[in-house]
């Protein structure tokens, strides 16, 4: 179970990344959890096989959440096309985000 965190356990073998949507989110969790960086965790997601495209771009959402644009290799940021653009709309998403959850709990210390 993904929510359990199974997938930490698994090896390369024991992943699937068939095109079924549980199938490929637990192969971009696995490929971030076992990997210590952005492009690290792209290539072995994109090396899976099967699904490679979905998955490694599952693994670049989760993997952009956690490193940040200052995370990602900047050859790469400079390829993606209306990369500015992106990014400050990245930036008015953030703004807007509220510093509390739904339980009134505090998402991060500014």
């Amino acid at each position: 179970m993904i929510n359990a965190g199974e997938y930490k356990e698994k090896t390369r073998d024991q992943i699937r990344s068939s095109g079924y949507v549980i199938d490929t989110l637990e192969a971009a969790l696995w490929a971030v959890w076992n990997t210590d960086n952005f492009k690290n965790a792209i290539l072995l997601a994109a090396n899976l096989a099967d699904d490679a495209y979905s998955v490694a771009a599952t693994a670049g959402q989760i993997a952009g959440a956690l490193y940040g644009v200052s995370g990602m290799p900047e050859e790469w940021v400079k390829k993606v096309a209306w990369s500015e653009h992106i990014q400050g709309l990245a930036q008015q998403l953030f703004e807007r985000a509220p510093l509390q959850d739904y339980m009134n709990e505090p998402i991060c210390d500014l």
